[in-house]
């Protein structure tokens, strides 16, 4: 340890002596860290991690499919046979997302709602943070609607007032009694800021006449339907039990369910699928990025090291082998490379609040990304390999020469050596090769952007 630090000591000397050098290299990493950093938080947010519901590898998307969709909004009467026959499921939920005015509370103000099943949130199971959830005895309430609040829309609106709860809302005209406060971390659908109770207990909008019973309706699909499979069932077992229910409904009901049948997918699925493909693609962006600082940082100290042919040869004069010169300039690269990457997080944390600010609405979970403990774990991983992977290749070189030809004046040097200059060629060209990939993809997007800009809509837009 106390040669590490000597070490350490005598690299920060070096660098302090050689500021325009030491500013160019941190700033690369800071560059190539902070963005890879930024991307991996936005990755983890969307991708990574499971959704913030108990046991959420259990939730599952069930849609209703037809020859040219496999997605299709599932009726009220498909829904109401899928949750007496089903046997996979612990529970089915519907829901279905919709505008309504409230009216009566200020300003008229246009609120996005999402009408559900009196068991959505127990499907979920996410209690609420005040007051109650929907019970199955709603379902029989037809008076007045019920309706539970977000946590941002009661602070918003209501000014957190606990008095909200037992009060009426006017939702396009109607009248809705506020049972209950969802927590601050629960946001399903997305951008749902209130939750109303279905007709009947379904996820059938008040505004929607399907007649005496909409259990019964088989030609209106309306609604989207989440469930939560049984302990040790299995997605592939719930697919073929929902698939054969998908056909007896079309044996029993041939005018409405004829070609119609079930897929099930998971939640997760569901939610960042559409995501996957853009935000992988921008991680293999910004990997190459890092790329090339890597390989311009190995240039500079590969350039640095014909500076210090004189000093090493002197080292190695005195006894110090090849292994030890070479854990001495690795100890500078990770010098470098923590300097880079503490400036890289901070490089991250701007980024990230750049990057949700710009991103388009249709990306889930951006409100989760974040500092965190994995994005702190993630800049520590990369930081590290940084400084092994731009420092290997300068200190390998750097410690081949021959001592006594280092101590000559008129001696070879190192980084003038047909070796030295092997290595920054072959830095260079890779450093163009990686360019140029990010380049023509940018050239790609451009032109695809351009093209999709000059198409005429039929409108004005």
């Amino acid at each position: 340890m106390s040669t590490l630090g000597q070490d350490i000591r005598y690299a920060l000397r070096m660098f302090a002596k050689s500021p325009g050098f030491t500013a160019v290299a941190v700033l690369s990493l800071a560059l190539g860290i902070g963005a890879n950093t930024a991307v991996f938080s936005v990755v983890d947010a969307v991708l990574l991690k499971p959704l913030p519901f108990p046991a959420s590898e259990r939730l599952m998307a069930v849609w209703e499919t037809m020859p040219a969709n496999d997605r299709r909004m599932v009726a009220p009467g498909n829904f109401a046979d899928w949750q007496k026959q089903s046997q996979s499921f612990e529970r089915l939920a519907a829901y279905t997302t919709t505008p309504l005015n409230l009216t009566g509370r200020g300003d008229p103000q246009k609120l996005s709602a999402a009408v559900v099943s009196t068991n959505f949130f127990d499907t979920l199971e996410v209690p609420v943070s005040r007051g109650r959830s929907f019970l199955p005895d709603d379902a029989r309430q037809q008076d007045r609607g019920l309706v539970v609040l977000s946590h941002s829309l009661w602070q918003a609106k209501f000014g957190s007032d606990p008095e909200v709860l037992g009060q009426d809302l006017s939702l396009d005209g109607k009248s809705y009694s506020v049972i209950g406060i969802m927590p601050s971390d629960f946001g399903f659908p997305a951008r749902a800021e209130l939750w109303v109770l279905g007709q009947r207990g379904g996820a059938v909008p008040a505004s929607l006449d399907l007649g005496t019973n909409p259990d019964t309706a088989r030609d209106v699909h309306i609604s989207a339907v989440i469930g939560r499979l049984k302990p040790q069932v299995t997605r592939a077992q719930a697919q073929a039990e929902m698939s054969t229910i998908a056909q007896h409904l079309a044996q029993e009901y041939p005018k409405t369910n004829a070609g119609l049948g079930a897929n099930v997918i998971s939640l997760h699925e569901q939610i960042v699928g559409s995501s996957r493909l853009t935000l992988v693609v921008l991680l293999g962006a910004v990997a190459l990025v890092l790329l090339i600082a890597c390989a311009n940082v190995a240039n500079l100290l590969l350039a640095w090291a014909t500076k210090r042919e004189r000093e090493i040869a002197i080292r190695a004069a005195l006894g110090a082998g090849r292994g030890r010169l070479i854990r001495q300039m690795l100890t500078e690269s990770l010098v470098l490379s923590i300097a880079g990457g503490l400036l890289g997080l901070t490089v991250a944390v701007w980024v990230v609040h750049l990057f949700v600010g710009i991103s388009p609405p249709d990306i889930p979970r951006l409100d989760q990304t974040g500092v965190d403990g994995a994005m702190l774990a993630f800049t520590c991983g990369v930081t590290l390999l940084t400084g092994i992977a731009f420092g290997t290749i300068p200190a390998w070189h750097a410690t081949r020469l021959d001592p006594q030809n280092g101590l000559r004046d008129g001696g070879t040097r190192s980084g003038d050596g047909p070796g030295g200059r092997s290595a920054q060629n072959q830095l260079v060209v890779a450093e163009i090769a990686v360019a140029q990939i990010l380049l023509l993809g940018a050239g790609l997007l451009i032109m695809s952007f351009v093209r999709l800009q000059a198409t005429d809509p039929g409108f004005n837009p």
